[in-house]
């Protein structure tokens, strides 16, 4: 769910041109990766050695990082009043949404069609 939150919002905030942000996250979000393997891994900084599912829970807690960082930034973005107001009326541009869809469906294929070769339980 925190890699989903912050694929949402590093779209979003590409979309209105604002990328140093994401670039921060991910530099960091590694940086935190890295520090998590070494202390869950090999058992440091009070931690037991958990191996491999160590190796998981510090890439868990470098997603959740990605997702914070991008969430506090834009919460303190759109409350400084950078970011327009919404005026509670919305209109669907057909054409663009169908433009949008033909850009977007190779893409969206590509990405399903790798999660899915990669997410299958084998069979025993």
């Amino acid at each position: 769910m925190p890699l989903l939150a912050y694929f949402a919002l590093r779209r979003y905030l590409q979309a209105v041109n604002v990328v140093i942000p994401i670039m921060f996250a991910l530099i960091s979000a590694n940086i935190v990766n890295l520090v998590g393997d070494w202390a869950l891994i090999y058992g440091h900084l009070g931690f037991p050695p958990w191996a491999l599912p160590g190796s998981g829970w510090a890439t868990c807690v470098a997603r959740i990082y990605m997702a914070g960082v991008l969430v506090s930034l834009c919460s303190g973005w759109s409350r400084n009043g950078s970011q327009p107001r919404w005026t509670g009326e919305v209109r669907v541009n057909l054409r663009r949404v169908a433009a949008l869809l033909k850009l977007g469906t190779p893409a969206a294929t590509q990405i399903f069609l790798e999660i899915g070769a990669f997410s299958r339980r084998p069979q025993r």
